[in-house]
């Protein structure tokens, strides 16, 4: 992410950076990701695919959360 931080608070670069992982997760579907995973585990990209895990991690805690609000 390339931003110009000098006059952007730690919160707002977290909320750039939220926003734009929300927006990875939704441009693919679970099984693309998995098959992303499977693929980077096969060739033995271990970062790649704790990555990708992350993502599916995010978009399931994000389904969570938006199917089970807090009152």
């Amino acid at each position: 992410m390339n931003v110009d931080s000098s006059n952007i608070s730690d919160d707002e670069l977290l909320n750039k950076y939220l926003s734009r992982v929300i927006m990875a997760i939704n441009d693919y579907s679970e099984e693309q990701l998995f098959t992303a995973l499977r693929n980077a585990d096969s060739a033995g990209d271990k970062t790649g695919a704790q990555r990708i895990a992350g993502l599916i991690q995010q978009r399931r805690s994000t389904q969570n959360q938006d199917s089970n609000p807090d009152y």
